[in-house]
């Protein structure tokens, strides 16, 4: 998948789970600051999971809670994915 894709991905999966604008989301923004708790954090994996066809770890946002921390997880997931095949 596309690196602007996943970022794309990314960003509206987590404004849909927050229910924020995806315009509203930066680099810095923190999931759990934003108002995400752990539920919404297994959603959120699990929605762009889904998207990407790639396993993203949910403890890679519980150690980097930040758009950043979760977009650079999910790129890993989707290389990983990508050499398995």
């Amino acid at each position: 998948m596309d690196p602007i894709t996943i970022e794309e991905t990314v960003r509206q999966r987590w404004a849909l789970v927050l229910e924020t604008s995806a315009d509203d989301i930066t680099d810095d923004s923190d999931f759990f600051a934003d108002g995400g708790d752990s539920l919404l954090a297994a959603e959120l994996v699990a929605s762009i999971s889904d998207a990407v066809r790639a396993d993203v770890d949910i403890a890679d946002l519980f150690l980097d809670a930040s758009f950043a921390g979760l977009l650079r997880a999910t790129t890993d997931a989707c290389a990983q994915a990508l050499a398995d095949h």
